[in-house]
């Protein structure tokens, strides 16, 4: 709707670059566009006085935004609270990694970076609420792969296009997962599981912590490889999943060391195998999926930080250079190490990029031609 006052229209604009929305008076402007000359002005005259008026205006416009993309934006950011949204419930290791970093960001920084769990849709939930939300570096997103990279093939419809609407600030971790089963099994090697899985066909079930993660893709290439037919129970998170596993109400799971090794080193469950390429200082009594004949099982969950695609490449850099520094922190490194994780080493923002996008044509591939069913 126009709005007039003093006789001015104000018109409401679009930055392409930004998607920002920004107001400009053109009344005033267009009156004096039609303002008749003052006898003896010469016309070149009157168009500088025009070039003028419209740059002082531009001026104004842009210092309203606060030149949201200048380097002067990243030395006073944050200004205020920052929002890290994790896309699962809370428990496992995307939320402890995001409680991590987030406290180190807020004692480099000097402003609280509050965590909000927002599970569901396979992570799709909070993914798209970071991807929609204003690119002004206040709202973040930390997340496993699946929601943004690697388990986009395995979910039908995502109101986003990962690459376009978000941006890769840095990567944080990766950590290896765990195949474990309930003790009502009485099974002690994966051999066991298959034998019995061969024998009871589709009477076994697995838990699966969050469609389209890597403990989803992992679980669906293990009933491939192995020849077994298994029901996959989906959950939003991997407390919910590792709760029925604890209940007994599943026969098996695959995640993160994070999330398991407490319950296996507690007799709770038995840990049967590991996706490592050798066996895991965490657990090496327990064999490598690659040990065992299924060298294809050799993969790691991975964790990174993302903004809003059109957030201020000088925010960006800078979160980027924090989150390197933290990174080489040594309480930080044994933070993340303690939990069954590894921490990345120093990565820019192109790299980040890089490897974010060569996860999703990886995974895409292997998705297709497993002939992986999506969710």
């Amino acid at each position: 709707m126009d709005q007039r006052a003093q006789g001015s229209m104000q018109l409401h604009q679009t930055d392409p670059h930004t998607g920002i929305g920004i107001m400009t008076t053109a009344g005033a402007s267009h009156a004096a566009s039609r303002t008749p000359a003052k006898p003896g002005e010469p016309v070149p005259a009157r168009m500088a006085t025009w070039a003028a008026r419209w740059v002082c205006i531009g001026a104004v416009v842009l210092g309203s935004l606060g030149l949201a993309w200048s380097p002067a934006y990243a030395d006073t950011y944050p200004s205020k609270p920052v929002k890290i949204v994790v896309p699962v419930p809370p428990g496992g290791a995307n939320d402890m990694l995001a409680r991590i970093i987030g406290q180190q960001l807020q004692q480099r920084l000097g402003q609280a970076f509050v965590i909000d769990n927002k599970g569901g849709a396979s992570g799709v939930l909070g993914t798209n609420e970071v991807a929609k939300a204003a690119p002004d570096g206040y709202t973040l997103l930390l997340t496993y792969g699946g929601p943004v990279s690697s388990g986009l093939a395995l979910l039908k419809s995502v109101p986003y296009q990962a690459e376009r609407d978000l941006v890769a600030v840095s990567r944080i971790a990766e950590v290896y997962q765990v195949m474990v089963v309930s003790p009502k099994l009485n099974v002690s090697t994966l051999k066991d599981v298959v034998s019995l899985c061969h024998a009871k066909p589709n009477t076994l079930n697995a838990s699966v912590n969050v469609p389209g993660s890597m403990a989803h893709l992992l679980t669906a290439k293990l009933g491939m490889d192995t020849k077994c037919k298994f029901t996959s129970v989906a959950y939003k998170g991997t407390g919910p999943a590792l709760n029925d596993l604890l209940g007994g109400h599943v026969d098996f799971t695959i995640d993160t060391f994070t999330a398991l090794v407490p319950h296996v080193n507690a007799g709770k469950l038995k840990a049967v195998a590991v996706s490592s390429a050798q066996r895991a200082e965490q657990l090496p009594n327990v064999p490598s999926f690659k040990e065992l004949g299924y060298k294809d099982l050799e993969v790691a969950t991975w964790f990174a930080l993302f903004a809003p695609a059109a957030t201020p490449p000088a925010v960006v850099t800078r979160l980027n250079r924090e989150m390197n520094e933290i990174l080489q922190m040594k309480e930080v490194r044994k933070a993340i190490a303690d939990m069954g994780a590894t921490p990345a080493q120093p990565n820019t923002v192109d790299e980040a990029k890089q490897f974010v996008h060569e996860e999703a044509v990886k995974w895409a591939r292997v998705v297709r031609e497993a002939g992986i069913a999506a969710n």
